[in-house]
């Protein structure tokens, strides 16, 4: 009898030996499906704020001041250069380690047809921390070569064009 009583007891270790490495080998297969770590969002409140303006020199005379100052008009036959400043912050709670880039393009459009060419006007450059100014001159006389390019290219003469100049900004 003490045969049968090891004989069963063997069983049983070796029953529970195979239910262990069974067990075992679920749970593996389950952690290898699931990612090592996990990205939690972590709410953070912020603002961005970007303040353009833009400047030009003129000859006295034509405007209140030898400078065009933001908000009036700018004309190429007075002045081919343009100034444009953009200051931009962000705002928010523990905000730490902040970096990013920006460039700034100059799109000319004609609503009327829809031609459109973008230009660059600061190519993408890396920047430290939350607040960044940008100074930037923008070549008049060269997008009004642009336009007259396409004129006498398509034989078509709008009478107005649209000169957006826009900042292109990503932070993490």
């Amino acid at each position: 009898q003490p045969s049968e009583f090891s004989g069963s007891s063997i069983e049983i270790v070796f029953f529970t030996l195979g239910l262990t490495a069974f067990a075992s080998l679920i749970l593996g297969i389950v952690s290898l499906t699931r990612p090592v770590t996990v990205n939690e969002p972590d709410d953070v409140n912020y603002q961005h704020i970007g303040i353009f303006s833009y400047s030009a020199s003129a000859p006295s005379g034509i405007y209140d001041s030898n400078t065009v100052q933001r908000g009036e008009p700018i004309f190429p036959k007075v002045t081919c250069s343009a100034r444009v400043d953009f200051h931009y912050s962000l705002f928010g709670d523990e905000l730490k380690d902040i970096t990013g880039t920006y460039d700034i393009t100059a799109q000319i459009l004609d609503a009327q047809s829809g031609w459109q060419r973008t230009v660059t006007l600061q190519p993408e450059t890396p920047f430290p921390g939350t607040s960044l100014d940008i100074n930037t001159n923008v070549d008049l006389c060269q997008i009004l070569k642009l336009t007259d390019a396409m004129e006498q290219e398509m034989d078509y003469f709008p009478s107005q064009y649209i000169l957006t100049i826009m900042p292109h900004l990503t932070v993490a």
